[in-house]
């Protein structure tokens, strides 16, 4: 689901790298956060959650049906004469055929959803984004990413824009929030997180 999104969200990237003429800040979001503080994006996921086990019960079906075709085919092939063995192989391979077209459909129908899904809520952000860009004097706004080793904190704008979108957080969760975060930790798979330099 998180790759669908981040897929999502880099062609609304855009939207999210407003430059001006002006010079002025660039800051960050960590879009993550946001979309995990959305009731939007949790509506959204659990609507595709429910598509896609609908999908997923169809597969099955039809992947139950095929088995029980070739399985009848191999029991009862040396019985059969050459032309209802053609019968029966053309039967299994059209089964086989629209089961992977069922799939590939489905796959496309599930990116669709996600996309007509996802698109007011990228709206709804940027927008946000934009309101506190122009209110704090920033010019590039960038989504931050795990390969981003350092983000001063004070060009952090998530808080900002979870306000702008109405998200109430408490005290707690600004607390952690604002936890110092290593993606290098990350990204070989420890759980660990660096203490701040001090000055």
């Amino acid at each position: 689901m998180k790759k669908c999104i981040l897929m999502l969200v880099a062609c609304y990237c855009p939207i999210f790298c407003q430059a001006q003429t002006t010079s002025g800040k660039t800051g960050y979001i960590d879009i993550h956060y946001i979309f995990t503080r959305l009731a939007e994006v949790k509506t959204a996921e659990a609507e595709l959650s429910s598509l896609q086990q609908q999908y997923s019960k169809q597969l099955e079906a039809k992947a139950h049906v095929l088995q029980a075709k070739q399985q009848e085919y191999v029991t009862a092939e040396k019985t059969l004469s050459e032309s209802m063995r053609r019968i029966a192989q053309q039967d299994i391979l059209l089964l086989e055929n629209n089961l992977q077209k069922f799939q590939e459909d489905a796959v496309a129908a599930l990116q669709q959803k996600k996309a007509l899904l996802m698109k007011p809520v990228l709206v709804k952000i940027h927008q946000a984004v934009e309101a506190v860009s122009r209110t704090e004097g920033f010019s590039l706004v960038l989504m931050q990413a795990e390969n981003v080793l350092y983000g001063e904190a004070a060009l952090d704008i998530t808080l900002p824009v979870l306000t702008v979108l109405g998200v109430t957080l408490s005290d707690a969760d600004k607390q952690q929030y604002k936890q110092p975060r290593n993606n290098l930790y990350s990204w070989l798979g420890v759980n660990e997180r660096l203490s701040p330099i001090k000055q």
